[in-house]
């Protein structure tokens, strides 16, 4: 096995990366010893994959192959199904009431159709594994899966609507069955996520503090985030049928059934569309690199992250960008907590504060360490 040793600055991180070169995981069995020796485990995040440092560029993630994955199936597990079920129920219940206001006051029908998407069982992606060949290159296995599976697993780790008293355990429960049967994510959803820790033209890392009412990392450190969207990924007629992925528009609520082409999955353009919808910058605005492929060892969920270096807007102008979706932090009464900190309060903040969104902190500790990184490279490289 061959293992990628490096330390941060300051003694921030240390990690002991396993990239697997070579191994083809086709069954996505990694034991839970496997994990454990393979990956330096932090208290919130994991490292499972670490671009080396020469093939950090501008648009890498395009290099990021994909192949058909396992959806998850609790088909013949009638008790686990039951619990995705009822939590998933009982979310709506709330979800129905929370949104009615906003029904009522949308005032167009483009605008009441976003509201009941809302409520729906939102199409998403599953990595259920991936593997690293031997120019280090990356592919994840990819299926179909949707919010309710999402709620129904990993989200019983941020409290539960149907099961409040037994929540975190019957997450834990859901972990330990995989580990029993081979794999200790079997039974969750693995819903893929995406985040990017994003530098402006003046050396500020934007920063956001997520608004205290929702249901996972309220009041948490966070930077630019969310999942990718399948339906950006369409699949066309000249698709072979092994590359696509479909999802049924009974099951997700859709006009028709969605047909996605792992071939057209581009991580690249699913992290620029948050960035576009959540601080209002176009891809010519930045450079762009996929830095790791983490897991959220809270959750159980798997996430890219990247780092974005803007060319011209300083925080301050970034944050007048118009966007065309809000923060959650807008979301509070309190107001904005959405801005740009030095290096220096960005470390002190990462010493400071206790309570981060795993991928964010993750996305931020790789940004500042890749820095390092290049910069002892780029004086190897001088001729003395």
């Amino acid at each position: 096995m061959n293992y990628i040793k490096f330390f941060s600055y300051s003694g921030f991180l240390k990690i002991y990366v396993n990239v697997f070169k070579g191994r083809e995981d086709n069954n996505a069995m990694y034991t839970l010893p496997e994990l454990e020796e393979a990956v330096y485990r932090d208290n919130l995040f994991e490292i499972l994959y670490l671009t080396p440092l020469l093939k950090l560029s501008n648009g890498n993630a395009k290099k990021i192959k994909t192949i058909r994955g396992e959806p998850l199936d609790l088909s013949k597990k009638s008790e686990l199904n039951a619990i995705v079920d009822k939590e998933w129920d009982a979310r709506m219940i709330k979800a129905k009431a929370q949104y009615e206001k906003e029904l009522s006051a949308a005032k167009t029908d483009e605008d009441r159709e976003k509201v009941k998407m809302k409520l729906g069982n939102g199409t998403q992606f599953r990595m259920s594994g991936f593997y690293v060949d031997e120019r280090d290159d990356l592919t994840l296995k990819i299926a179909e899966s949707g919010y309710k599976n999402l709620v129904g697993t990993e989200g019983l780790c941020f409290g539960s609507s149907a099961f409040p008293e037994t929540a975190d355990t019957l997450h834990k429960n859901l972990i330990m069955r995989g580990i029993a049967e081979g794999y200790a994510y079997k039974n969750l959803s693995q819903t893929l996520a995406i985040c990017v820790a994003i530098e402006s033209a003046d050396g500020k890392y934007v920063i956001m503090k997520r608004a205290k009412g929702l249901g996972e990392y309220g009041e948490a450190r966070h930077t630019v985030g969310g999942h990718p969207d399948p339906s950006h990924f369409k699949a066309s007629n000249s698709t072979p049928k092994d590359k696509i992925l479909t999802y049924n528009k009974n099951e997700f609520g859709l006009k028709e059934d969605l047909q996605v082409s792992l071939d057209e999955i581009d991580f690249d353009k699913a992290i620029s569309a948050e960035i576009k919808d959540e601080v209002g910058m176009v891809r010519e605005d930045y450079r762009l690199s996929f830095t790791a492929l983490i897991r959220n060892r809270q959750s159980g969920k798997p996430e890219l992250v990247f780092s974005a270096k803007v060319k011209k807007y300083t925080a301050k102008e970034m944050l007048k960008l118009p966007r065309k979706e809000k923060w959650e932090a807008l979301r509070t009464k309190e107001g904005e907590d959405f801005r740009g900190y030095s290096r220096n309060e960005l470390e002190t903040l990462i010493k400071t504060e206790p309570y981060w969104c795993p991928p964010g902190k993750a996305a931020c500790l790789i940004h500042l360490y890749m820095q390092e990184l290049y910069a002892e490279y780029q004086k190897k490289q001088k001729p003395t």
